[in-house]
């Protein structure tokens, strides 16, 4: 179990929470059930998943979501809470959070139908656009520039899961 913030492998996960960190390693942070399950059905595995058991305690879902994981053979660490609190950027963290790729849906060769984000800077408004879009069937989303991060934390948790399903691209400033 691991029990310091200290460890290198919490050190290294917790660093994806920056931008440049995150574009030089090409993977992110997930938290929570919903997240975690939706990039595991859009084919995208976990590498590695930290887990918190007394934080899944009494949560059926996350602790199926556990087994379902560990049978499929990801690397499934056991941390204390306060570990997971650390790493996690929620106020209160489900007690899952996993380091992924990045999700990549193709751009479609000929989209009808087009979102352009253009100086949107709101982490939780850009998600809402991004989940918002892949209701009403936008084919494709372009982050113009000026406009916040995609994989920002805060994009990632609002867009609920929009970035598995959905194809996007960012557009240089």
């Amino acid at each position: 179990m691991i029990t310091s913030t200290s460890n290198p492998r919490i050190k290294e996960a917790r660093k994806l929470h920056q931008k440049r960190q995150r574009d030089a390693a090409r993977r992110l942070l997930l938290e929570g059930v919903r997240l975690i399950d939706d990039a595991l059905q859009s084919g995208i595995r976990p590498a590695p998943l930290f887990y918190a058991p007394d934080l899944l305690a009494g949560n059926h879902t996350a602790t199926q979501l556990l087994r379902r994981l560990e049978a499929d053979r990801v690397e499934c660490l056991p941390c204390t809470s306060q570990v997971i609190i650390h790493l996690a950027e929620t106020v209160t963290p489900q007690g899952l959070v996993a380091v992924v790729p990045w999700p990549s849906v193709n751009l479609p060769p000929y989209p009808t139908l087009t979102l352009l984000l253009d100086g949107v800077r709101e982490p939780g408004n850009a998600g809402t656009l991004l989940r918002t879009a892949e209701a009403a069937g936008v084919d494709q989303v372009l982050f113009g520039p000026g406009t916040v991060d995609p994989f920002n934390d805060k994009v990632v948790r609002a867009a609920m899961g929009a970035h598995f399903r959905l194809p996007f691209t960012t557009c240089a400033d």
